[in-house]
């Protein structure tokens, strides 16, 4: 029983593979998420709603007074303003710092300047436009970031060194002889509207199919896995990518390395079939042992020595049973599965090894059961005599 409990507890002993494992495949994560931001922008667009109605229609009448014809569906990309990436080199504990930070977001409000429109007349008529023949194509506000769709982010850290931005005219003239498309910007100063603060980037981590990975559903911590790593201190300060390729190295090294037990250093390898090996060991002496006690006559007559095996209540046969048989297969199981590969040799031998032990546990188990069948007739014989007891000294 005590090889068995042995087996167990090196069974439960931590092996740190599966916690590298869940932390290589969080940084996965990670990469495929800051190789495509841009579904955060997408996210403060579609549930902040900035209200730029008012802008808009700024700008075309812009457009309209510089003699330009407006389409109804001109496309207008005008910006908000937010903490869009995170700040620093790329770090992974840059990413960690925004993801568990707070971000602002506000709209953009346009200074309504009069003298916009005549320096953008001015910018159009340099191009000899065609009376009746210049028409609006699209309109941009240049020194933001440009998401692939057209939406525009202010960055909100660079709020305060940039004091204007740059609205980005593209007119068609229709009438030219050779039809020209050209671009007029005039500088336009801003402010910002009123702004939202609140955990946007971890609240686009929940909803996101890649970025869920990131983030504990029950607890909302990020990076639980890395985080729980003791080289957190260390990968925190590494790009995802090296510190992907760090841990990968742990990992693989781990391979034929080494596990602690009750301070003492086993190869792992080793222990897969040694463990349910000494199991086996132990329990072919105890049968053997078993098997010429049972042949002696007089056999029957142990009711009086302190082995549980011998004791006549049933609890005493139930935990016989759980040490011989039950505790030396679920301990060897549990620690072929939680360290070994059955694609390696030692796994494979262990497993062997285990199948045999269980089979000699059942076997001694039958013999307990026979030699305890033996005593209780002699403990309930009517007719024996207190002289029997001698046999163990236990009168």
């Amino acid at each position: 029983m005590l090889a068995a409990a042995a087996v167990f507890v090196f069974a439960f002993t931590p092996d740190p593979a599966g916690d590298y494992n869940a932390a290589l495949d969080e940084l996965a994560a990670l990469r495929e998420v800051s190789a495509s931001f841009e579904r955060y922008g997408y996210y403060l667009r579609d549930h902040l709603k900035p209200t730029q109605e008012a802008d808009a229609k700024f700008v075309l009448n812009l457009a309209h007074g510089a003699g330009a014809k407006v389409p109804s569906h001109v496309p207008i990309q005008l910006a908000f303003a937010s903490d869009f990436s995170p700040s620093g080199q790329g770090l992974v504990r840059n990413y960690y710092d925004f993801f568990v930070g707070t971000q602002s977001f506000a709209p953009i409000d346009f200074e309504r300047d009069p003298g916009l429109g005549e320096q953008l007349k001015t910018q159009v008529a340099i191009n000899h436009p065609q009376a009746g023949g210049l028409e609006l194509e699209s309109v941009r506000l240049d020194g933001t970031i440009q998401l692939s769709d057209g939406t525009r982010i202010l960055d909100w850290q660079r709020r305060d060194s940039i004091p204007q931005l740059n609205l980005q005219f593209t007119f068609h003239d229709s009438i030219s002889k050779t039809v020209r498309i050209f671009g007029v910007g005039v500088p336009v100063v801003y402010s910002l509207g009123k702004a939202q603060n609140g955990h946007f980037a971890s609240d686009w981590l929940r909803v996101d199919p890649v970025g869920q990975h990131l983030i504990d559903a029950g607890s909302g911590a990020v990076f639980p896995h890395l985080r729980n790593l003791s080289l957190w201190n260390r990968i925190s300060l590494m790009s995802p990518d090296a510190a992907d390729t760090f841990i990968q190295a742990r990992l693989d090294s781990m391979k034929n390395d080494t596990m602690s037990f009750f301070g003492i250093s086993v190869d792992k390898g080793l222990a897969l079939w040694m463990g349910p090996t000494v199991c086996l060991s132990v329990l072919l002496f105890l049968l053997l042992h078993l098997r010429h006690f049972a042949a002696l006559e007089g056999a029957e007559k142990v009711g009086g020595y302190p082995w549980i095996a011998f004791f006549p209540d049933s609890m005493s046969g139930a935990l016989t049973v759980l040490s011989v048989l039950v505790l030396p297969a679920v301990a060897n199981s549990i620690l072929l599965y939680k360290h070994g590969s059955f694609s390696a040799w030692p796994t494979r031998a262990g497993a062997v090894i285990s199948l045999l032990l269980a089979a000699f546990g059942l076997w001694a188990c039958i013999e307990i059961r026979r030699l305890r069948k033996r005593v209780a007739v002699w403990l309930s014989s009517a007719d024996r005599d207190d002289s029997d007891w001698t046999l163990w000294g236990s009168r």
